[in-house]
């Protein structure tokens, strides 16, 4: 037997309709992560020697008896995740805006097979929803914003330390953010805010992520804290401030 960790990952997705009006099997565009989590496994030796196939060699599963006992791991654990996801939607009276919207809870397993790629996550952390917004509190005071559900808001101010991945994806209508406390903002955070033009940031923000304001067409200055540590790649890509995305324009050359 081995115990392998596994990495579950809760998210809101849409999935990709080809041309005839079909899902595309296996093709899920992520909105948002819900929920980051890991939980250690056994597996016999066959079952870790069929995930190295799988996993290493790119092999997708075959329809044998092993692959059962895959789908039997994956519902073990994902069903309670979605189970407690899918309540705290259902008691906030959010499963009609997702309908809406088109979007569908999904979960992953990824077994890590390799320390290298571990990742840490926190877990002390309990979801919140207010104004339509989804936080995540930790048990430090601190708070994230997961994502935001209402995609005509036009208004966004929070005392949240950190917009998570995608939070505000494709907020179209969007136009002035104020972020007084934020010190990180993730990968893709208002990708897609067309109308975005005002965002007023913390003198403590440290990162600003890949993709993070791409295609927010009408943002044209933005002011930078001296606490600024990282601007990622493409982050201000399609926007008039286009020159911040460049990898090689150090913080330096922007206090100036």
């Amino acid at each position: 037997m081995k115990s392998i960790r596994c990495y579950i990952e809760v998210c809101l997705v849409k999935d990709l309709i080809d041309d005839s009006g079909q899902i595309v099997p296996a093709s899920q565009i992520i909105e948002s992560t819900l929920l980051k989590e890991y939980e250690t496994v056994e597996f016999t030796d066959e079952q870790y020697e069929y995930l190295l196939a799988a996993y290493r060699g790119g092999q997708l599963f075959t329809l044998d008896e092993l692959r059962e006992d895959f789908i039997a791991i994956n519902k073990r654990l994902t069903l309670p995740r979605l189970d407690y996801i899918n309540k705290l939607y259902k008691q906030h009276d959010l499963s009609a805006q997702l309908e809406k919207l088109k979007y569908r809870i999904y979960a992953f397993v990824t077994p890590i097979l390799d320390d290298k790629y571990e990742l840490m996550f926190r877990s002390d952390y309990e979801y919140k929803v207010k104004d339509d917004v989804v936080y995540r509190h930790y048990g430090d005071g601190k708070k994230s914003i997961v994502l935001c559900l209402n995609k005509n808001i036009t208004y966004f101010a929070s005392d949240a330390e950190i917009v998570e991945e995608r939070a505000f994806h494709r907020c179209q209508y969007l136009k002035e953010v104020n972020l007084h406390k934020v010190e990180e903002i993730q990968e893709g955070a208002f990708c897609g805010c067309l109308s975005l033009s005002c965002i007023k940031l913390s003198d403590v923000l440290t990162e600003i992520g890949n993709d993070a304001f791409m295609g927010c067409h009408f943002l044209k200055e933005i002011m930078l804290p001296n606490s600024l540590e990282h601007i990622g790649e493409m982050a201000f890509c399609d926007t008039p401030l286009e020159y911040l995305s460049d990898k090689c324009y150090c913080v330096a050359r922007w206090r100036r």
